[in-house]
């Protein structure tokens, strides 16, 4: 008969001849349970207690034995409905399934290719076909759908990190013979699976910046930051912010007049309305360069952390922090001046340069205005906005 094909990957799932195996087994959790662990510990044969500590950890009033000889025997009857009825097989006191019945098995599949590619130096067609396997077997974390029982996790962070190995593998070999478009289209997919894995996420913009869509990944590292603040209230890793470095340093490849690139900068500069937003990396690059000249201009700047919180320290849901801190966005830009610079900080608090200040009134007037504004604009009543400005010193 044609081999069974037994996905871990994602949903579980058992199907014959493209039949769902588990359609009624799946009504029953202990059933499901069972038939999760038989499979994957398939090169053994399991004593009663193992099995009685995994399906009734939480009950010790349970007749182990009992229970477990009436739940073979109606896994079996379910699966007799697609001749599986010889699928668990008892040995002495212990039970397995049984080997001797043809199956492609996507974890077991997954390591067989990982012996091979893992050791790879150069791309071939063959190592090819496997990295591609693995690309399309890996349609999810394993047995996602019960990742909260004690033996799953660590499974599923041990094919979790084997599969983002595999994938850097083959990026590693893709970028050797310069096929950038390849190496997007396999940070893509990987992403779909952890759309926060950093060394994924660089390996795409630098990919990205070697086909020259440097606004692509522009936009791609501004998606990223934004994912990184909602999801850790944080800014992304040093390596990401460092590649963002680099991005707005940008790369002049042909030579250019002074003139041509007066008008450059004009035209950027017209395109600019209100304070400046970058990145935090950047922030502190401006920051440094106002600060050297304090002496020079003898003037001061003020650094001034804006934030919204909720009285009570009471948790802010997700959609409100982001409509929040998007008004907030909106109301500094618009109040403060077109030379004092923004970036986000955490995922509640922005970062503000404020130069040509000459004391604190001076710092206040315009942040009085924000909050009067914020105030006027905000969506939800229960967020408060505060602030707190000090002047910058040189080092």
């Amino acid at each position: 008969m044609n081999p069974i094909k037994i996905c871990f990957f994602g949903k579980f799932q058992i199907l014959k001849n493209g039949e769902d195996v588990l359609k009624k087994i799946r009504t029953s959790k202990k059933k499901m349970q069972l038939l999760e662990y038989l499979i994957i510990n398939s090169k053994r044969s399991i004593p009663p207690y193992d099995l009685s500590e995994i399906l009734w950890q939480e009950n010790e009033d349970v007749d182990f034995d009992n229970s477990l000889k009436t739940l073979v025997s109606r896994l079996r009857k379910d699966l007799a409905e697609f001749e599986l009825e010889h699928a668990i097989v008892r040995s002495g006191n212990s039970y397995s399934w049984n080997t001797a019945i043809p199956c492609n098995i996507d974890v077991f599949e997954m390591e067989e290719a990982a012996k091979v590619v893992l050791n790879a130096e150069k791309l071939t067609s063959e190592n090819k076909i496997q990295f591609e396997n693995v690309l399309s077997l890996y349609t999810g974390d394993f047995l996602s759908e019960t990742n909260n029982h004690s033996w799953v996790m660590p499974k599923s962070l041990y094919y979790h990190n084997l599969y983002l190995k595999i994938v850097q593998k083959y990026i590693y070999l893709l970028r050797e013979e310069k096929k950038y478009d390849e190496v997007i289209h396999v940070s893509q997919l990987a992403l779909a699976i952890d759309g926060l894995d950093s060394v994924m996420n660089l390996e795409l913009m630098w990919a990205l910046l070697k086909i020259n869509k440097k606004k692509e990944a522009m936009r791609h590292y501004k998606n990223l930051s934004k994912q990184y603040m909602i999801q850790y209230g944080a800014k992304p890793t040093d390596e990401i912010l460092g590649f963002y470095k680099e991005l707005v340093k940008g790369e002049r490849r042909s030579e250019a007049d002074i003139e041509k690139i007066f008008n450059e900068l004009q035209n950027e500069q017209a395109e600019e309305k209100g304070a400046y937003v970058c990145e935090y990396a950047l922030f502190k690059e401006i920051y440094n360069i106002q600060v050297r000249n304090l002496k020079r201009f003898n003037t001061m700047v003020f650094l001034v952390l804006a934030e919204i919180y909720s009285p009570d320290d009471a948790v802010i849901s997700d959609q409100a922090l982001e409509t929040s801190m998007q008004v907030l966005l909106a109301t500094l830009q618009s109040n403060l001046r077109k030379g004092d610079v923004i970036a986000q900080y955490s995922s509640s608090q922005y970062i503000l340069l404020l130069p040509a200040i000459t004391d604190y009134i001076t710092a206040q007037i315009p942040m009085e205005r924000v909050r009067s504004d914020f105030y006027r604009h905000r969506t939800n009543t229960k967020i408060l906005f505060a602030y707190r400005l000090m002047p910058a010193e040189e080092g």
